[in-house]
């Protein structure tokens, strides 16, 4: 497996811009005052249930780290040396690497509390070490030591956390970095806890169908498989165990490419972004790994950066881009249909399209079960908003009040003034996929409101055309209100809806709406409702221009 040595990674032309970002990054942290993570503001999050006034100083902190640490392995001048050193003592001395969200007010030791960031910053601190080694002070070497055997190690031996069992991306990035810690820092006592990292990385391949589809969203597809892949590697280096060799992993592995809509667009089903990053170093290791069934999809060199400032994803986007891969292309999957998660994709030369049917369960799920997107080169024109702001009460009972997670912030009807439940037994059922067909069944979504509501795709090279077919189990009239929802703001002309370069074509009055609300990042965004009466046959035509 080829790995670039830092030192000759700055002579290599397809790196150039992402180099020139991380020298901006590293002066505009090390000009920056540090800010402090107090005790009030970690308890704001109790008291409010509000995470991101304790977080994003957090993630300052660990940019700093970051980006000094980079500048240290790629340039190593003595002034990057002394930012590192500077933000690991601050690091070290931290209460606790754990977010407040991610434990119980008035826990007892809250520097034991090992959860994704806390493995993240253990595993980041002891790869420093690994790979500056000597050129670091032997009290800074010791002090990382000391802290990761107290914060990271000692807990794991001593206590189960519960991540442990988790089916998704918990466990994978908890038990692939707590593991790197291990093989890095006290690889004599590895042994102790192979058993269970091996266990949580397989509780994590358990929440994939053998499709290998990530129902999470890419998002979570990449921040769990990055640290599935980095410890695999690892321990297939230090041990000579091959984690990857594996049907379902190879499959897995494949899920980035087949999420991107268009180059900008991904499919943004539960909690996800509609626009995401694509990880060409991660790419450029899978395809190395696993050959052409890896698509190179996009010829764009990431940077591997996050708004978290992930160690990981950004070591090894440098240490993993193959120069013989840089520039290439490779065309999308045309049609494509996952039969575990339920969910079908179209690309065309004019749009890309997705639907889904699947079940109202699971990690990070909407109420969604027959919902749809169109992206075009503006981006989703019939779209799925994503995810909401994370508060407390998103993961609580409340969730389903908020816009983006219910129904009613999809493309699926509202029935009698009812939406779909949420659980793993409101589902849909596929009736048919395959040659720009998809059908499905959605009645169960509904909890006994309808006994069958039939929901059918044709696709044709410049449109699409909807018919749903609703059965009741009395002969009542029902309300029946269809709707569609956009980010683009929606504009009638001549009768006609028009969102973008697509115009929508309907015997039914259309009726425009829209709702504020928080986005993912916490700032105030909008959604578009169009929405039209219907009878028990309902037809829609989305036109491509």
């Amino acid at each position: 497996m080829q790995v670039n040595d830092f030192k000759a990674i700055k002579n290599m032309s397809c790196l150039e811009k992402n180099l020139a970002y991380i020298r901006s990054e590293y002066k505009k942290f090390r000009d920056m005052e540090m800010p402090e993570l107090t005790e009030e503001l970690f308890n704001y999050f109790y008291a409010t249930g509000q995470r991101q006034e304790y977080e994003q100083k957090y993630f300052v902190r660990r940019g700093a780290l970051l980006m000094s640490a980079m500048m240290c392995f790629i340039y190593g001048e003595d002034e990057h040396f002394e930012t590192l050193l500077r933000i690991i003592n601050d690091i070290c001395a931290e209460k606790t690497w754990a977010f407040p969200a991610h434990m119980s007010e008035g826990t007892l030791h809250p520097e034991r509390v090992i959860d994704l960031f806390s493995a993240e910053t253990g595993h980041a601190l002891t790869e420093i070490c690994e790979f500056l080694g000597s050129k670091l002070p032997v009290d800074i070497i010791e002090k990382i030591r000391v802290e990761v055997e107290t914060r990271i190690i000692n807990p794991f031996i001593e206590e189960i956390f519960p991540w442990e069992t988790f089916n998704h991306n918990w466990a994978a990035v908890c038990g692939g970095a707590v593991g790197m810690t291990f093989l890095y820092a006290f690889p004599e006592k590895f042994n102790l806890v192979e058993k269970r990292i091996n266990g949580a990385l397989k509780s994590y391949l358990s929440g994939f169908g053998d499709d290998g589809i990530s129902t999470e969203g890419l998002g979570y597809w990449n921040y769990g498989f990055w640290y599935f892949t980095g410890f695999a590697d690892l321990y297939k280096e230090r041990c000579g165990v091959d984690l990857m060799n594996n049907s379902k992993v190879k499959n897995i592995a494949m899920c980035q490419q087949n999420m991107f809509l268009t180059d900008n667009s991904v499919i943004s089903y539960g909690d996800c972004v509609r626009h995401e990053q694509y990880h060409s170093g991660l790419a450029h290791y899978l395809r190395n790994r696993y050959g052409s069934d890896i698509r190179i999809i996009n010829d764009k060199i990431s940077s591997g950066v996050d708004h978290c400032y992930r160690f990981l994803s950004c070591t090894r986007t440098f240490m993993w881009t193959d120069k013989n891969l840089a520039g290439l292309k490779e065309a999308k999957p045309s049609e494509s249909y996952f039969k575990d998660a339920e969910w079908y994709i179209n690309r065309k030369a004019k749009f890309a399209f997705t639907a889904k049917s699947g079940s109202n369960g699971g990690n990070h799920n909407h109420n969604d079960v027959g919902s749809f997107i169109i992206a075009g080169e503006e981006g989703q024109l019939i779209a799925d908003f994503g995810s909401g702001e994370y508060t407390h009460e998103y993961f609580n009972e409340g969730r389903y009040d908020y816009l983006c997670n219910s129904s009613r912030g999809h493309n699926v009807p509202i029935i009698d003034g009812k939406y779909q439940s949420a659980g793993q037994s409101f589902k849909g059922k596929v009736i048919w996929n395959g040659a720009g067909v998809f059908e499905l069944d959605m009645a169960e979504a509904y909890a006994g409101v309808i006994k069958r509501l039939k929901r059918k795709f044709n696709l044709n090279d410049n449109y699409i055309e909807l018919t749903d077919v609703f059965e009741f189990n009395d002969d009542s009239k029902h309300d029946i209100t269809e709707r569609f929802v956009s980010v683009i703001k929606p504009k009638i002309t001549d009768g006609k809806v028009a969102i973008g370069s697509m115009v929508i074509e309907c015997d039914e009055t259309p009726i425009l709406g829209s709702e504020h609300l928080q986005n993912h990042a916490a700032e105030d965004d909008v959604l578009y409702f169009v929405d039209y009466k219907s009878n028990t046959t309902f037809k829609i035509k989305f036109i491509m221009q």
